[in-house]
């Protein structure tokens, strides 16, 4: 075995030289310059910057609303479907528009956030009326801490037996 560090041997054959391929149809095509978004009118940004304040409290009112009693829950699901449509339109101008900035990802986190949470209210409302009727009443009479952490361990024993 030869000393690998060793200099290279002079008699020795190199091995040949490898050429750049041609540069002929396998060139890459040259990319043109993006061009700047076009100007945005007042309306126009008054139009976005509205949309997505609405499209804002919206889902915050699809969030407060979860956690209304039993009737008014019913309106958490409503409201986060309205916001998902109006985020989507809102999202759609801001794309149309090549609205500079980060306010397409944050909507996109926003309807996200947002689709999440309307799924798991009206899972929870659909799997387990029963369970919150019954957990609802028991809070409202119980006036004791220990009351309160029994109809907590109910509602915890139900919702487990309703899974599993």
């Amino acid at each position: 075995m030869s000393n690998p560090y060793a200099p290279p041997d002079p008699n020795k054959p190199r091995p040949p030289e490898r050429k750049p391929p041609p540069r002929g149809w396998q060139q890459r095509p040259q990319q043109r310059a993006p061009e700047p978004p076009p100007e945005l009118t007042p309306e126009q940004a008054r139009s976005v910057t509205s949309g997505t304040l609405v499209f804002g409290l919206m889902m915050m009112g699809a969030l407060l609303a979860g956690n209304l009693p039993i009737p008014w829950t019913l309106l958490a699901p409503l409201v986060g479907v309205g916001a998902l449509v109006h985020g989507v339109r809102t999202l759609i101008r801001v794309r149309k528009l090549r609205w500079p900035g980060l306010l397409a990802p944050m909507l996109i986190g926003g309807l996200m956030l947002t689709m999440l949470t309307t799924m798991g209210t009206t899972t929870q409302l659909t799997m387990f009326w029963d369970e919150q009727v019954a957990y609802q009443e028991c809070r409202e009479q119980a006036v004791t801490i220990a009351a309160q952490e029994r109809c907590q361990r109910e509602w915890d024993e139900a919702r487990s037996v309703s899974l599993g």
